[in-house]
């Protein structure tokens, strides 16, 4: 049996936000035979607890990273990657860092070959290179994020019933100036604004509060039920995303997404629907969004609409067997079986 730690600061499901949700689907691809444990080091004291059978601690005396040379491989993550490679280095054991968002500055880890390095996108992995200043990294691997196709399909609803353009995570980075902008355009059209799953100061709702076609929900871990089954369209309008685990959800149940076309991994993500738009760079005041409202006009045409919400479900299907493939490749690689 192979002894695995992950040793991070946020995990779901008390953080929902696309990172957490990363990690946790990755270590659930693990063969089940696998002892998998992760380790938390944060400031919210969260209690020992199970999600989807993986066991999660808080580090204290008997868990912490000096505490860690029972496990055979360590997984980690974001503020933890100096710490737990210079540990793991020091101790020879195998250490896999997980990169699915902006990459950490002084980092001087891409060149070292012991050091196992998974991207959720190309879109990270180059930013990686860029910011090195190197042109190959040894023992990486590209991992898209883990979207239960078969699990959203099936759940396919009848586009009449769809009622709601629909945007998550309200923050000013993911584009909130432009959906209140947008919803202010289109005030026949009904808005859902879906509480993001972290960063509560964040959340920008004073720009939906008044506008009386704007739905405000709270963050909810049953995204089917409460969101996607009475979604039209999904915006994504964010600034940066290196991925996008939304879009690729909402494709599986045959939702279109209209996403930014300078977000470089929504690009990569979705780069065979061209449904895009353009965020302006700052807050703008009534900034050119005329492209978001040419693809919501395109969609109001039932033909397109279909058209789009099948093709999208057929790119989505090719995309989720690329993603099995991926997995496959890394656990053999990583020999992580017996």
């Amino acid at each position: 049996m192979n002894k695995i730690l992950a040793y991070v600061k946020l995990y779901a499901h008390k953080n929902k936000s696309g990172g957490e949700l990363y990690l946790h689907r990755f270590l659930k691809g693990l063969d089940k035979d696998d002892d998998i444990l992760v380790m938390l080091e944060s400031d919210d004291h969260y209690r020992e607890y199970k999600y989807d059978n993986i066991k999660i601690v808080e580090t204290n005396e008997k868990h912490s990273i000096f505490n860690i040379l029972q496990f055979d491989t360590i997984i980690t993550q974001l503020d933890f990657l100096p710490k737990v490679n210079e540990f793991c280095l020091k101790n020879n054991k195998k250490v896999i860092n997980i990169f699915h968002c902006s990459v950490p500055d002084n980092i001087p880890y891409y060149k070292n070959d012991k050091i196992i390095k998974i991207f959720n996108s190309n879109y990270v992995k180059k930013m990686a290179l860029h910011d090195s200043n190197i042109k190959k990294m040894n023992n990486c691997f590209l991992l898209y994020p883990h979207i239960d196709f078969e699990k959203y399909n099936k759940c396919c609803n009848k586009i009449e019933d769809r009622e709601y353009i629909t945007f998550v995570n309200p923050q000013r980075s993911k584009g909130g100036d432009v959906v209140e902008q947008l919803a202010k355009m289109y005030p026949e059209k009904k808005f859902m604004i879906v509480k993001g799953g972290y960063y509560p100061h964040l959340q920008e709702l004073h720009r939906y509060k008044n506008l009386s076609n704007c739905h405000i929900v709270n963050n909810t871990s049953n995204m089917i039920k409460n969101v996607y089954s009475k979604t039209r369209i999904l915006l994504m309008p964010s600034r940066y995303e290196t991925y996008g685990m939304c879009p690729a959800e909402a494709q599986s149940m045959g939702i279109p997404t209209i996403a930014n076309k300078k977000s470089g991994g929504l690009v990569e993500n979705l780069g065979k629907i061209q449904l895009y738009g353009i965020t302006p760079e700052e807050d703008s005041n009534g900034g050119n969004i005329s492209e978001y409202c040419k693809c919501i006009d395109l969609l109001d045409d039932l033909p397109t609409y279909v058209l789009w919400s099948s093709y999208g479900i057929d790119y989505r299907k090719k995309q989720c067997e690329i993603q099995n493939i991926q997995m496959n490749h890394i656990k053999d690689s990583l020999f992580l079986k017996d």
